[in-house]
């Protein structure tokens, strides 16, 4: 698998490595996926049920094809591995998000079929070895506005 993440040391290194998949199939509106997600949302209430899924159908239609959901599902993983690495970083655990890779030969390691899922990123986590060089950052002051 490192290999097809480029070489990237942190893929045999962590003490574990997590795989973040960004679902494709199972977000069509009409998918048993989405049924069962607002089901559990709505207590099982089918008028509201059914509510939820001509909302989200609606919201779907903008995705022109499945670039569109892949872009969508990915950011949604990106909140999920944030709040995974957030609480990490808080008990002294280090992660490094990695979204460089050879998506052809991940699939292939994995035995993903794209047209389902696709790899949003890799999250390694563990303990450093050496002490991190200082960062350098731009201030606050330099990159944000206050209005």
């Amino acid at each position: 698998m490192r290999k097809a993440c480029w070489d990237q040391i942190q893929i045999t290194s962590a003490s574990e490595l997590i795989v973040i998949y960004a679902k494709i199939a199972d977000l069509d509106p009409k998918s048993d996926y989405v049924k069962s997600s607002f089901a559990r949302k709505t207590h099982h209430n089918a008028a509201a049920i059914e509510t939820y899924i001509n909302i989200f159908a609606g919201f779907f239609a903008n995705f022109k094809d499945e670039r569109d959901v892949y872009g969508w599902s990915k950011a949604q993983c990106f909140l999920a591995a944030q709040n995974m690495m957030m609480q990490a970083a808080i008990l002294g655990i280090d992660s490094c998000a990695i979204e460089g890779y050879n998506e052809s030969e991940l699939n292939e390691i994995l035995g993903i079929d794209p047209s389902k899922k696709r790899v949003a990123m890799l999250l390694p986590f563990g303990y450093r070895i050496k002490e991190q060089k200082p960062q350098i950052r731009q201030s606050l002051h330099d990159i944000l506005r206050y209005r």
